[in-house]
């Protein structure tokens, strides 16, 4: 988690925020309404590698990370 919070700083992402929308992100795969298909891998709850890979996307704004990385808000409309 502290790789992932460097992440953050390296890329100017609120630590806070990407938490938030991160948990959101894998809340909405445990329910079926994301796949895999959606997000390009799997996000299976304490899988670290999935994490980072989904904080590179929200910074990088690229696949579901460009709407992830407007915020839960947004990204649950």
């Amino acid at each position: 988690m502290v790789y992932v919070g460097e992440l953050c700083n390296m890329y100017g992402l609120d630590t806070i925020s990407t938490a938030n929308v991160v948990g959101f992100a894998f809340e909405l795969y445990e329910k079926g309404i994301l796949t895999e298909k959606d997000v390009g891998f799997p996000l299976r709850w304490g899988d670290p590698e999935a994490v980072v890979k989904l904080v590179e996307l929200i910074a990088k704004a690229e696949g579901i990370g460009k709407v992830l990385g407007q915020g839960v808000k947004r990204a649950a409309r």
